[in-house]
């Protein structure tokens, strides 16, 4: 890091459990910028295909700040015959949730899903509990995830909120799903109540 080489062999994986694997697009730009010709960057691999789509699909991810810093990059490169002063909207938030890399292990999530066609209705809410949640995201997606999410009329589904951390303990990540719904349905029991999707929210951050 940070050298010219005249030679690099190296490779790349998929997965969280190698040295050899990448989860941040700079990584890559920052590997291929080692050597001064592409030709003496040497990948060891069985599969040609496989390492150019491993590189592909981390050069393809973004990251809660890509947008502010392209923002940013674009008022710093800016033609200097302007003589415009660089301004900073301070007002504007630098972190895009869309982009948010969910968690790829299996120690377990429990999550809120809104429709994004009934935000504010209890049918368009739905709390669930799954060990991999970017699967599970994309089954509610297609049908498959739940009778609850299941009709075409509330697709599509966004993630709004996860609580993870819990190592594991499946049966601990149920209890905390199960309590979650059960303090909700206890809110809606009560004549009139309104339950806005942040209270739901919030009824997680009260149980953490």
């Amino acid at each position: 890091m940070g050298q010219t080489l005249s030679k690099l062999i190296t490779k790349v994986v998929r997965g969280d459990n190698s040295p050899f694997s990448l989860w941040l697009a700079s990584q890559v730009v920052v590997l291929l910028s080692r050597t001064r010709t592409a030709a003496d960057t040497v990948f060891v691999m069985t599969d040609l295909r496989e390492t150019a789509e491993i590189l592909y699909d981390v050069l393809s991810k973004t990251t809660p700040f890509h947008a502010y810093i392209i923002d940013l990059l674009d008022k710093l490169c800016a033609p200097y015959e302007t003589g415009e002063p660089i301004t900073v909207n301070h007002f504007k938030s630098i972190c895009q949730c869309r982009n948010t890399q969910l968690p790829i292990d299996k120690t377990g999530s429990v999550y809120l899903l809104i429709s994004l066609k009934f935000p504010s209705t209890v049918q368009g809410a739905y709390i669930g509990s799954t060990k991999q949640l970017p699967k599970c995201l994309s089954q509610h997606n297609s049908g498959w995830g739940s009778r609850q999410t299941s009709s075409p009329l509330l697709r599509p589904w966004a993630l709004l909120a996860y609580v993870a951390g819990f190592d594991t303990d499946y049966k601990k990540m149920h209890a905390f799903e199960n309590e979650w719904i059960s303090k909700k349905e206890n809110v809606l029991s009560h004549q009139n109540a309104i339950l806005t999707v942040k209270g739901t929210v919030t009824l997680a951050k009260d149980l953490l």
